[in-house]
Order: structure tokens, then C-alpha cells, then sequence
């Protein structure tokens, strides 16, 4: 059985003098062109594309939001004069406003391979010799242009980037979609057999075998499984067989569905062949193996609980020193922890030109303990229950690159953090944690994917009540401290501190098979817009706090900017259109009925179920008794939301005129590019670990849920997400720290204004500030900053000058 889109994914246009490409998600680039004319052998690029125009022309204009990187391919140019990946050169730019073309800073780079311009740098103008080049812009959609000839690259601050050429030229534009979707689907059969056959074939969609598949680009959307019952064998489509690559690893595991889920992301990552023994293999050890005969590899793992911690080590390793050897190319930017590698005595240079098996052997020769203290964590990480109905969620997993494991491992290892907690706390208790560690603690994502009907909450007389399922998960998430060995010194200062209060309130989410669905089928209508709708289903919230959180979520900066509607006091039939209509997020502030199965409207209550259509992708519940309404939107149509806020409460003489708290934390955090679990996780954070709060940066309520898929976010999954968080050392200095939240990418490292720090995404980065440059600090940052227990958006950060400095 093979499942096809028919969707391309990107479609490229030229009507007039405009070319114009659009993906499957609504993502947009065009370019204005100056006497093209059409031809059809368009150059070869050295990554993957997914459509591409080719033609001769004199001139190409682009709005050029952020940066363009421009390589020379042949080898005329100096391979080592590179002015570096993030540099400008050493002229200075007129920024002013009146600048003239001849106050332009002019470059000549004729002698370098690779150079970049950048709309931060002002008024350039580049001039390249005769020679062969590529392009690339990181937009929306990946554009990347290659020309032979020489070439003037124009940027103004008040104009379009302009690409000239002395006499008409070939010139190929490629577009990349940031976007993946699968395109087929494997038929699996219901027996450990049959799923490792699938992980086998699970990797055809990424597209190299060399060091390079560590970059999104590379790595497509696993095919879809499904499990028939009745199939007696695994079914692999011809596309998917003929894609899959060949690197003679072989991993060998016992024959039953919790250790194939758990070595599912490293048979992806590694494209091995997943075999279980036959039981009359006597040849065969009972411990999992990796092996590869041709390259001398024979890798033995732990049989038992330590099985799954080891496997996702050896993820970690293989993918981040993959990582970090794809970019040590003289003319690539270096990071921290290739320097820490090589002051450890690790090379990675000759580890490029490897067949994959090989740079696992020579990863694996590596010392345990520089790798455990050099590398960051894995980010993400999700409890499956092994079973027949969980296989069809792998794909959506793997494409995250989630580290996989059963609960049974769950529940020893958090025993084990609990006794180190405890240890530790007796010898550390006077200790105080800031709140930007605990920020820092919390980024990393753990869900939990049940089975469909334990996540669907039972109700009983006029209450809700949990399943097993979810009462596990909730004592799971109670109890964890994420403690590791050799963390950071700013996360291991605070896990000695965790409490199950505190804990309970990390990045945890339920997850379900209908959410990922719900995921793909989103990705067809989506577009740049953002539209967030505010319900207002109860008269306990005044005017003037309506107004307050409607004007919050419009007051965004111009990167983002929602179209913001409002609804007060809904019937069914308004709220039900609501749905129907759609939206990228809905705040509900209002009231459940007394089963926990309806949302309160004007003439009774509306329920999942009763829904004409459900269009909307994220949400927000403000209300009592949610969580079974908020795993039966999901069921309807939702990918993920958050429940178990409080309804607000009517003013009481005690109270006065206090205004009802109305957190919108959750909304601004997802638009400013966090996912729903981060958001929802930074929103507790501010708001105490009592879970009270419910002011401008707080969650509002005690503790909340986040069902469905809890990643899911506004931006582009190759685009990090980092919020900025600023406290005072005890020495008295001030500290920036910059806390990235990211899903994916993992295969990506911070490329901002301060290059001398630059870490491996997911790792934190700490930056001193000095009084005087605090200004500077706060103007250069676009995204949140969090200080002193609240959330500054950008408007607002200018307050931060007289507290903090």
C-alpha cells in the first residue's frame, strides 16, 4: 500500500517580471526580475531542492529581511581568506538615512569563497570576479541561486537586494520547502517481525548518508505506518525500498515491541537494518548489538532497564559529532564544544569523508567522560507504551528526532533521580535557585503518548475522574527531576532543588495519535497569518479587562502581528462557528458543564462531539473541570491544547474592584515562536511554583495540562526559538542567558550577534553585561526577555534600564 500527497511541494510561477514560489503550507518568495528569458538545463546544487527555475537575465531584485550568504564554488578564489560565517567585513556601513551612492561601503571579494551581506550591515555594495557562486536566503521558503560570471550584489536599507550582471547571465533559483510532508505509506504487520522490517525502510527520506544528514534540509518526513491486522507481512512501497540507503548497519534487538520502539530513532538517524532473532538462532547473544561486518563494528548494549539509556547516548553522540563534523571546513564557523573537543585531543576532521558505519566506530573509540561533560542533552523525549496501536505514531517521532522509551524505564529512572535529589538536597539546602535557572532547567521536552482510549478521561457522578493511564502520567511528571550526570553547573544547582511541585510543572504534554494527524492535515491550510479568537463565556470579566486582554495579544511587534477577533458571551450556534471558522490559537475564558463535557455558552453547553467542523489548531481552556473537553477537541480536529485554569471568579466585597487575572502568557510565548508545551512550562515557571499568579506573567490556576502534541509551534522547524533572561550575579554583575526551547532543530547552533559564544542548540549560552552596554543588550534582542518572575515583551523591555542597571 503507498499513500501519495499529489501535492508538490513547492510550485514556482513567473507571470510578467515577477518569479514567484509558494510551498504547500502557504509560505511565500518572490523576486523581480530584469529581462529573463526562460531555458531548461538549470545548474546542479550540492543539497536538496524541491523545485527550481532556470534563465537568462541582466538583473534580480529580493527584500532581503536578514541575510545572504554568497560561496564560490570553484577554485579560483582563497579557500582560507573566508571573512567567516557571520562576518561583514571590517568597513563600516552609513546607516543614515540620506546615504548616496557613494557613501555605500564597497567590497571587493574576489579573493574570498565565501562572504555574506546582511540588512543589519546597512547600504553594501559586493562586487565578485568571474567565477562560479550560490546564494543562499534563509526565508520562509530556502532560496538558493547559483550563477557563473561575474556579478554585483547591491544591498540598500531603504530598497530591494539587487543581483546584476554585465551581459544577460544563466542563473538557476532553487526553493526548499522548510515544510516536509510524507509521501507514502507502509502496510505493517502485526508482529515484531513486521515493525522491524518498517524501521528499516523509515529513513528513505533522508537524503545523504554522509555527515550532512544531521541538517533538516536533508531529512524529509518519515513514510506514514499503518498496521493491518490481517497482513501477514510488511508491505514497503517500491519508492520507499529503492530510497532507503545503504550503510551495512545492523541492529539487533529481542524480539518484542519495547526494545524496537526504543531503538526506533537510532535505526532512523543511522538508516540501519532492525532485525529480531529467530528463536532457533543460537548464534545470537540475548543483549541488543549494533553491527556492521564490512567496517568492523560490534557494539553491545545493556540488556535490561539501562537499554534505552544507552541507546538514546549513542544518539546523542553519533548525531551531535555528526554535528559538529560537518562544519570543520576551514571556512565554517567553529562553536564551544569544537574547541572542547579538540583541547580534549578529539579530531573530527578526518571523520567527513566516512561511510556512516565507520563514524560510529570512531565515535564510539571517543572517551565516555569528555563526550558525557562536552555534548548538551537530548532535548526530546517521549514515553510510549509499546504496543500495536503506538507504531502509527513513530514516523511523527521520529521526524522530531524524539528519544524513545517505554514507561517501565521511566519509572526506575525517576526513582533513581529521586534518591540523588534527596542526597543532594542534604548537603545543599541553603542554597537559593534564580528563575532564569529555572527556565533553564525546564527546556528540555518529555511526553507521554498513551493509548487512544486511556487518554479519553472517563467521567463519573458530576466529576471527572483519570484513568490509569493518566493518573501514571500525572505521577510521572510529578516525580521526575530530569537530574543528569555532568550537567551544566547552572542546571545541576538547580535539580538539587527540585520538588514535586516544581517538577510536575515541566515540559510535560499527553500526546495521541490523532494529534500528529491532526498535524499533517494543518500543514495544507496553513499560511503566515496568525488569527487568535478570545472567547469571553461568562459575565465575571469586566469591560475593561476584555479590552486589556484583546489589546495584549494585537500589540505584537511588526514580525508578529495576529489578526485578533473577540467573542463575547457566545450561544452554541456562535461558538460552533467558531470552530468551523478556525483558528491558529482560541483563549476560552468561561466554564465547563458539570460533567467536564461541554464548553458553557448563553443557552447551554457545547460539546467536542457536537462540533460541525473543528478548524482550530491551538487553545487555551479557562476553565474548571477542561480536560476531557480538551482531549475530545483533539479527538475532533486540534492538535494540541492546555487545560485546567481556573474560571475567573466574581469580584467579593472582600475583593473590591479588583479586576479579574487573566493570564495570556501561553498565547504571546506561541506567537513569538514557542511551542504549546514551552509555552505552557514558561508560563508556571513565572507564575510560582504554588501555581497561583494569573498576573501578566503568570499561568493562572494550579498546575494545567497540555494534551495532543505538545511541539507544535507557529514557526518553521529548522527556526530556533530562544528567550532571553536577565538576573544579577551574586558578585553583582549582570548575567544574559540565553535559553533556547527547540523541538527541532536539534542539528543547528546559535548564530546571533555575539559569535565569540556560539553552543550547539540545545545548550544555553551566558553573556556578561556591563552596566553601560545593557541598553545595546535589550535593543539588539527581538525576542522575550524574563526577569525577575515576569515576562517583558519588546515594547516593554526599555522598563528593564532602572531596575536591573
Amino acid at each position: 500500500m503507498s499513500r501519495s500527497t499529489g501535492t508538490d511541494p513547492v510550485t514556482v510561477s513567473i507571470r510578467g517580471t515577477t518569479l514567484r514560489a509558494s510551498d504547500i503550507a502557504g509560505n511565500t518568495v518572490s523576486f523581480g526580475l530584469v529581462g529573463w528569458d526562460r531555458l531548461d538545463d538549470p545548474h546542479s546544487f550540492d543539497e536538496p531542492i524541491d523545485a527550481t527555475a532556470v534563465g537568462r537575465v541582466s538583473e534580480l531584485r529580493y527584500d532581503l529581511l536578514n541575510m545572504v550568504d554568497i560561496t564560490r564554488l570553484d577554485e579560483a578564489g582563497d579557500r582560507h581568506g573566508s571573512t567567516g560565517g557571520d562576518g561583514n567585513g571590517d568597513a563600516a556601513a552609513d546607516h543614515s538615512p540620506d546615504s548616496t551612492f557613494e557613501s555605500v561601503t564597497k567590497r571587493d571579494d574576489s579573493s574570498f569563497q565565501n562572504s555574506r551581506l546582511s540588512v543589519e550591515a546597512g547600504d553594501e555594495e559586493l562586487t565578485l570576479s568571474d567565477g562560479s557562486y550560490v546564494c543562499r536566503f534563509e526565508s520562509n521558503i530556502f532560496v538558493r541561486l547559483r550563477f557563473d560570471g561575474p556579478a554585483t550584489l547591491r544591498n540598500r536599507s531603504r530598497g530591494p537586494l539587487t543581483i546584476s550582471f554585465p551581459h544577460p547571465t544563466r542563473v538557476t533559483v532553487g526553493f526548499k520547502s522548510p515544510v516536509d510532508y510524507p509521501r507514502d505509506e507502509m502496510t505493517v504487520a502485526p508482529t515484531p517481525n513486521g515493525v522491524a522490517t518498517a524501521l528499516s525502510h523509515l529513513s528513505a527520506s533522508i537524503e545523504t548518508t554522509t555527515v550532512d544528514r544531521v541538517h533538516r534540509n536533508y531529512r524529509g518526513y518519515p513514510p506514514l505506518l499503518s498496521v493491518d491486522a490481517d497482513a501477514d507481512e510488511t508491505r514497503v512501497p517500491d519508492a520507499v525500498r529503492d530510497a532507503t540507503p545503504e550503510t551495512d548497519l545492523e541492529l539487533v534487538v529481542p524480539n518484542e515491541l519495547a526494545a524496537l520502539f526504543t531503538v526506533a530513532p537510532l535505526a532512523y538517524y543511522l538508516s540501519a537494518r532492525v532485525r529480531t532473532p529467530a528463536r532457533t538462532d543460537r548464534t545470537a547473544t540475548d543483549a541488543p548489538v549494533l553491527r556492521s561486518p564490512q567496517h568492523g563494528l560490534l557494539h553491545e548494549f545493556s540488556d535490561g532497564p539501562a537499554f534505552p539509556t544507552e541507546v538514546r547516548a549513542l544518539l546523542r553522540r553519533t548525531f551531535f559529532l555528526d554535528l559538529l563534523a560537518s562544519w570543520v571546513e576551514p571556512t565554517e564557523l567553529t562553536v564551544v564544544e569544537s574547541e572542547q573537543l579538540r583541547s580534549a585531543g578529539i579530531e573530527l576532521t578526518d571523520c567527513p569523508g566516512k561511510p556512516i558505519a565507520e563514524r560510529v566506530r570512531t565515535y564510539l573509540s571517543f572517551s565516555d567522560e569528555t563526550i558525557e561533560e562536552i555534548l548538551p542533552r537530548w532535548p526530546y523525549r517521549m514515553t510510549v507504551d509499546p504496543t500495536f496501536e503506538h507504531v502509527n505514531a513513530l514516523p511523527h517521532l521520529l521526524y522530531d528526532l524524539a528519544a524513545i522509551e517505554p514507561p517501565s524505564t521511566r519509572e526506575r529512572e525517576q526513582e533513581r533521580c529521586r534518591d540523588r535529589d534527596r542526597n543532594r538536597n542534604q548537603v545543599r539546602t541553603d542554597e537559593t535557585a534564580t528563575s532564569a535557572d529555572e527556565l533553564a532547567v525546564r527546556r528540555r521536552i518529555h511526553g507521554v503518548l498513551g493509548s487512544r482510549s486511556a487518554l479519553k478521561t472517563e467521567t463519573g457522578t458530576g466529576s471527572e475522574t483519570e484513568t490509569k493511564t493518566e493518573a501514571d502520567a500525572t505521577r510521572a511528571a510529578a516525580t521526575e527531576t530530569n537530574v543528569q550526570p555532568n550537567a551544566d553547573a547552572t542546571e545541576a544547582h538547580q535539580q538539587t532543588r527540585s520538588t514535586p511541585v516544581a517538577a510536575a510543572q515541566r515540559t510535560t504534554f499527553s500526546a495521541s495519535l490523532t494529534a500528529y494527524e491532526n498535524r499533517l492535515s494543518d500543514l495544507e491550510q496553513r499560511s503566515d497569518d496568525r488569527t487568535v479568537v478570545i472567547v469571553f463565556a461568562t459575565d465575571r470579566v469586566s469591560e475593561s479587562t476584555r479590552t486589556a486582554v484583546v489589546d495584549t495579544y494585537t500589540r505584537r511587534s511588526d514580525a508578529v502581528s495576529p489578526r485578533v477577533e473577540r467573542i463575547d458571551e457566545p450561544s452554541r450556534a456562535e461558538l460552533d462557528a467558531v470552530f468551523e471558522t478556525g483558528a491558529d490559537f482560541l483563549h476560552y475564558i468561561g466554564d465547563c458543564d458539570e460533567t467536564g463535557r461541554g464548553l458553557a455558552c448563553t443557552d447551554g453547553t457545547l460539546r467536542p462531539d457536537d462540533l460541525s467542523e473543528n478548524e482550530v489548531g491551538l487553545f487555551q481552556l479557562d476553565a474548571t473541570n477542561a480536560t476531557t473537553v480538551a482531549t475530545e477537541l483533539v479527538e475532533t480536529g486540534s492538535i494540541a491544547g492546555v487545560a485546567g485554569y481556573s474560571t475567573p471568579e466574581a469580584p467579593t466585597e472582600d475583593s473590591g474592584d479588583e479586576e479579574a487575572a487573566i493570564s495570556t502568557t501561553i498565547g504571546e510565548l506561541l506567537l513569538y515562536g514557542q511551542s504549546l508545551a514551552t509555552a505552557h512550562t514558561c508560563a508556571t515557571v513565572s507564575s510560582g511554583d504554588d501555581g497561583g499568579g494569573g498576573g501578566a506573567g503568570g499561568a493562572g490556576g494550579d498546575g494545567g495540562i497540555v494534551v495532543g502534541d505538545g511541539t507544535h509551534r507557529f514557526v518553521a522547524k529548522w527556526r530556533p526559538s530562544e528567550i532571553q533572561t536577565l538576573h544579577t550575579s551574586p558578585e553583582g554583575t549582570i548575567e544574559g542567558v540565553s535559553v533556547p526551547f527547540p523541538v527541532d532543530p536539534v542539528g543547528a547552533h546559535w548564530r546571533g550577534n555575539r559569535p565569540e559564544r556560539k553552543r550547539l542548540i540545545p545548550a544555553t549560552i551566558t553573556h556578561e553585561i556591563k552596566p553601560d552596554g545593557l541598553n545595546e543588550y535589550i535593543s539588539n534582542t527581538i525576542r522575550p526577555i524574563y526577569y525577575d518572575g515576569q515576562f517583558y515583551w519588546p515594547e516593554e523591555q526599555k522598563q528593564l534600564l532602572y531596575p536591573i542597571s
